[in-house]
């Protein structure tokens, strides 16, 4: 048996560095505005960018363990924003064991298995440093990256083609964090999933379309009085009181009427992240 080289196992070859500036922090309830991707969080049987090999055998079981299951059930699986390092607190293996709260970005919901692959749903942590993610996503066009966290045995290679290590088994899976530059070149998200109403439907029942249409539209625009941040400060800043709420054809505005003066409106431009999750939703209908 080879003997082991390496035991604690953090899959990225760099990291979100540690001086973004965040804003604002959001008091968006997790499952309402906060963004959502599905995402390739790790590939196995094939060598990645640290010449390191994991094997399907291997990393199931530590997918499938009992305090996965307990916190993918409670929505509590977090990962961090970069793995532990010297610059977010002393490394040691309780350290590495260890999801911090404070440096909780992303929350996975759910994983699975495509063939050799590990993907997954991955949701914006109601925290700044999840702020930080989701406007990275729907602001800066950024394509989040993902990597291993986990505990195993690593030993040198037998492959005859080329030389790296071999993760075996049994393996301890703390998380997947959020990181730049994957090991594993295909772990970046797919897609956005739109999340800002989860479902519609009314059982087996014939929904007209055009009550299914201002029925979306009700929804968006509650979206919005909850989340715009612009329509809180003018509705603040000009003592307005409002009655009702239009979106204009672009969804980028909503059209507000005074309460009691129907003829008085203003025009109130939403943020692009606002806009965006409202044109997304609404495309799923026929407008």
């Amino acid at each position: 048996m080879n003997k082991p080289i390496a035991y604690m196992l953090c899959e990225s070859t760099t990291e979100p560095t540690s001086n973004y500036k965040i804003v604002k922090e959001s008091s968006a309830d997790p499952a309402n505005g906060r963004v959502t991707v599905e995402t390739n969080l790790q590939t196995t049987e094939v060598f990645n960018r640290n010449d390191r090999r994991y094997f399907k055998k291997c990393i199931k079981p530590g997918l499938d363990a009992p305090h996965i299951n307990e916190l993918q059930s409670k929505k509590s699986w977090f990962g961090e924003c970069g793995h532990p390092t010297a610059d977010t607190g002393k490394i040691t293996l309780e350290r590495m064991l260890t999801v911090m709260p404070d440096r909780a970005a992303i929350n996975i919901l759910k994983h699975w298995w495509d063939n050799n692959t590990v993907k997954g749903h991955v949701r914006a942590a109601a925290t700044p440093l999840g702020d930080m993610f989701q406007r990275l996503i729907l602001e800066g066009g950024m394509k989040s990256a993902y990597s291993l966290r986990a505990m195993g045995a690593v030993t040198a290679s037998k492959d005859q083609y080329r030389s790296g290590n071999d993760v075996t088994g049994p393996m301890r899976v703390v998380t997947y964090d959020w990181v730049i530059l994957p090991s594993h070149d295909d772990a970046y998200q797919n897609s956005i999933i739109t999340n800002m109403v989860e479902s519609f439907g009314l059982g087996n029942k014939m929904v007209m379309e055009s009550f299914a249409v201002a029925l979306a539209e009700s929804d968006a625009i509650n979206f919005i009085k909850q989340e715009s941040q612009n329509l809180a400060f003018v509705s603040e800043l000009l003592d307005f009181c409002y009655e009702g709420i239009t979106l204009s054809p672009d969804k980028r505005s909503i059209i507000v009427t005074e309460a009691g003066n129907p003829s008085n409106k203003l025009i109130v431009r939403l943020e692009e992240a606002i806009s965006y999750q409202v044109s997304e939703y609404l495309s799923k209908f026929k407008l």
